[in-house]
């Protein structure tokens, strides 16, 4: 890919961010809250009405911002971390800041990269330590390969440990 056709990417990325943002804030306004900051709020039948999770944190600069931007504005409760992205540095980093932000994993096992070596877990992942990008495609692999199911194993571990060593407080596991 072109660095131009790279650059592309990543400014599509950035807009889904914020586009993302703007369903959440008008999906408050339309079930009526007179503003998204008064989720998180002493009103015990506000707190108890949804949970809010912001997915894929640590992909990049713009959903790392757009999540924490999400979060103080009262949007958010939690997000889930992809503890393999190229940004998790920098979302564990925000993340801290924000101590009032649930915490999640977002298990990578499609559509990115792994923790563990491509050489440890050669059935889940390409040689640059990529997933399938076809979900369909991984988890018939997943289910009829013996080898891939035990390196599954070992790559679930790896993220939980990733995430453990971050130091950050757990609140969920999830993936897709």
């Amino acid at each position: 890919m072109t660095s131009g056709a790279q650059h592309l990417k990543r400014k599509a990325k950035g807009r889904k961010a914020l586009r993302t943002y703007q369903t959440i804030t008008s999906l408050l306004e339309i079930l009526k809250f007179s503003s998204p900051n008064t989720i998180g709020s002493s009103t015990p039948a506000l707190q108890q009405f949804a949970i809010i999770n912001g997915d894929d944190f640590g992909f990049s600069v713009g959903v790392n911002r757009a999540i924490i931007q999400a979060h103080t504005d009262g949007i958010l409760t939690s997000m889930s971390l992809m503890v393999s992205a190229a940004q998790a540095d920098a979302a564990v980093a925000l993340a801290q800041q924000h101590p009032t932000l649930g915490v999640g994993l977002h298990l990578v096992l499609v559509c990115g990269r792994s923790v563990l070596s491509p050489t440890q877990i050669p059935h889940l992942v390409d040689g640059s330590g990529n997933f399938p990008n076809n979900p369909a495609q991984a988890g018939l692999k997943y289910q009829f390969s013996r080898a891939a199911r035990r390196e599954l194993r070992l790559e679930i571990r790896a993220q939980l440990e990733k995430f453990q060593a971050s130091g950050l407080p757990m609140s969920h596991v999830e993936g897709h």
